[in-house]
């Protein structure tokens, strides 16, 4: 799992829940981390706007912690994905 996914995973949660990101565990759920179903979509978005994927609705209705989302999403980010620098 990469460091970089995890961390750019971490800080996407963490501005939507407007806290920060230390407060975000690799090990909560969405649920215990107190998102709701409008900031679930809006997690959503931001993962599939910075990855450049498209998540199927499933992937965060399954309930798990951000650490077996993130496993998920590197299974769906093209390879090179991860690496990507922002401009």
């Amino acid at each position: 799992m990469s460091e970089n996914t995890c961390e750019r995973v971490r800080a996407i949660i963490a501005r939507v829940r407007h806290v920060p990101v230390e407060n975000v565990s690799l090990d909560s759920s969405l649920e215990q981390l107190g998102i709701d179903s409008l900031e679930g979509v809006m997690v959503v978005f931001a993962l599939e706007d910075e990855f450049h994927i498209e998540i199927p609705d499933e992937c965060l209705q399954q309930g798990g912690s951000i650490r077996e989302l993130v496993g998920v999403l590197e299974g769906l980010i093209p390879s090179g994905g991860a690496s990507k620098i922002d401009s």
